[in-house]
């Protein structure tokens, strides 16, 4: 699987080389074949310029506004939890519902990934899975009004429809689709992608593959499960 990602050429994350070897490795006790490395200077080198690379194509202001951002929901999600009442749940179930819920919170990118966890039940115990094919439901909706500028940005709008439906038939994590007559008298359905949905993919994709490379730099366990390869399937699947 990670020769098939990487067959375009090294990838962010690729197993090192001969002259990327760790300068330490240590088994990490009670954790299997897990070991925690420390990449040497050549590998580290590598990983620091990569990273800035993708960060600096995102933007300095971006990268602040969506750091607000999930501030704000890690808040919202530690104050629900808090004041939330006590259920009957495992200590794995519970765990993934408040990871669930933090993933709807941060919006579009982390909702895709909980979709593809969702999608993947060879790879997660089934209480995981069981959470997140909750975000293979319906995502909340953009405010009509939202959509409507958006369309407008495109279109001339009364030109083009004689109504438009301010409801949407089916909304997704991306876009959203809301039945419209055109003004020839043709009924059709529109869909629209929702404001702001690339900056915050572009922002997020970046940060999640430079997490993940260096993730498998110091645990090269994780390797088996790919995260850095998880977060180029979510770029190419959503931009």
């Amino acid at each position: 699987l990670i020769a098939d990602r990487s067959s375009g050429g090294t990838r962010l994350g690729a197993r090192p080389s001969a002259s990327e070897e760790p300068v330490l490795s240590v088994a990490m006790p009670g954790m299997g074949s897990a070991r925690f490395e420390v990449p040497n200077a050549r590998r580290l080198s590598r990983l620091s310029l990569e990273a800035i690379a993708e960060l600096q194509a995102v933007g300095g202001g971006t990268l602040v506004r969506r750091a607000v951002s999930a501030q704000v929901a890690l808040g919202e999600t530690a104050v629900r939890e808090a004041t939330r009442r006590r259920e009957r749940e495992t200590g794995a179930g519970r765990a993934a519902r408040i990871v669930r819920e933090l993933f709807e919170r941060l919006g579009v990118t982390y909702v895709k990934m909980g979709q593809l966890i969702a999608s993947s039940p060879s790879a997660f115990p089934a209480e995981v899975i069981a959470e997140f094919e909750r975000c293979l439901d319906s995502a909340p909706p953009v405010d009509s009004r939202e959509i409507r500028r958006v369309v407008e940005a495109s279109l001339d709008f009364e030109r083009v429809f004689a109504s438009f439906d301010p409801d949407p038939i089916a909304t997704a994590s991306i876009a959203q689709v809301h039945r419209a007559t055109l003004r020839d008298g043709r009924r059709v359905v529109v869909k629209v992608r929702k404001p702001g949905v690339d900056d915050v993919l572009r922002c997020d994709l970046a940060v999640l593959k430079v997490a993940a490379s260096w993730l498998e730099a110091f645990a090269p366990e994780m390797r088996r499960v790919d995260p850095a390869g998880l977060a180029e399937e979510l770029r190419a699947s959503a931009l």
